[in-house]
């Protein structure tokens, strides 16, 4: 079984708050956890599952280039430069 995370452990790992953690419980919309008498707990299994539900598919179209610097495709950046005229 594997260890247990304490909200405080959890939310270092998720790098948050542990208020926006137990807000999060209060509301149902954050990582499933669970309770032992008084004890919450979070279950690394279930952070990690919690973070693959939540993360934003980004189209490859739109990706950064793999440039150095970061820089946008050709088509991103003359359309970046139109709106900023």
């Amino acid at each position: 079984m594997p260890k247990l995370l304490t909200p405080d452990e959890a939310a270092e790992l998720l790098g948050i708050s542990t208020k926006t953690l137990s807000n999060w419980r209060w509301c149902r919309c954050g990582p499933r956890f669970l309770r032992l008498g008084r004890r919450v707990l979070y279950s690394p299994e279930h952070l990690n599952d919690w973070l693959e539900e939540v993360a934003v598919q980004t189209h490859p179209s739109t990706a950064r280039a793999k440039a150095p610097g970061g820089a946008l495709p050709k088509s991103l950046s003359k359309a970046g430069k139109e709106r900023q005229t």
